[in-house]
């Protein structure tokens, strides 16, 4: 039976990439992931998703060209996942779209694990694929933090994410008047803008986009941005950012699969 495998998967500027593989296998519509726990650097630049001319490219795609390939192996299939993408917005759009689209069976790209997402959404998240810090963008030689508090006057997060979550508890009630939220495409890029402007003081976001979004500014005009950690040993009670794919909950042996290729890829 012809089966087509269709990926929804988030780039860093909060698009959606429609990953599809045509390939001939019999029990699963197979989603892979990608898992960068072990190898490579998950800092580095472009390191999620790039685009190379018409080529999808970067440490998830190829890692999920090579889970593909590796689940398929195990059911008899000699194939390569071929990989095409059309680009949506970041938001709740994107987490429904399982719900919504029954050609999608698995989204990814830098997604945290949140139980909230499990329940509001009906997803169940594969094991961790990376665990991370989120951290906190400030202009050079400013200190974010002073005796385990946030002494930054106004901070930037985007909307409806793990950041925002934080800003909130670290704030705790000053949230209303010095947490700023961005929404929509290019939000991240908008945010870092206006920290240069000095318009807010800090900026939070997860370190592999942080990675990502300071040097690409600092080559675009020459800005210089400080990155600080938010680690448990900084800030107690912080925990790091865990990382994973979602399937269905009804998806339960693509789940079963997927985190037996992840143990294996470890």
């Amino acid at each position: 039976m012809e089966s087509a495998a269709h990926l929804a998967e988030p780039g860093p500027e909060g698009e959606i990439r429609r990953v599809e593989s045509g390939a001939d296998f019999h029990l699963l519509r197979e989603r892979v992931e990608p898992d960068y726990r072990h190898a490579h650097d998950p800092c580095r630049h472009d390191f999620f998703v790039k685009q190379k001319g018409a080529e999808l490219t970067g440490y998830e795609i190829d890692l999920l060209r090579e889970l593909g390939a590796r689940i398929l192996a195990a059911h008899g299939v000699s194939a390569t996942p071929t990989i095409t993408y059309t680009r949506r917005i970041w938001g709740e759009e994107f987490f429904r779209l399982l719900e919504r689209d029954g050609a999608v069976d698995l989204l990814a790209s830098a997604i945290s694990i949140v139980p909230e997402r499990e329940k509001n959404y009906g997803l169940l998240f594969t094991e961790p694929t990376l665990a991370f810090p989120q951290t906190m963008i400030a202009k050079p030689g400013v200190k974010p933090f002073a005796d385990g508090k946030l002494v930054l006057g106004r901070i930037g997060a985007v909307e409806k994410t793990t950041n925002e979550a934080l800003a909130r508890k670290l704030l705790g009630d000053a949230a209303k008047e010095r947490l700023v939220l961005y929404r929509g495409s290019g939000a991240y890029d908008r945010m870092l803008e206006e920290l240069v402007a000095e318009r807010i003081d800090g900026a939070l976001m997860d370190k592999p986009y942080a990675f990502q979004k300071v040097p690409a500014l600092r080559e675009s005009i020459g800005a210089e941005l400080a990155l600080t950690d938010i680690t448990p040993e900084m800030m107690p009670g912080s925990e790091l950012e865990k990382m994973g794919f979602a399937v269905r909950k009804t998806d339960r042996a693509l789940l079963q699969e997927l985190n037996q290729q992840l143990a294996a890829t470890a």
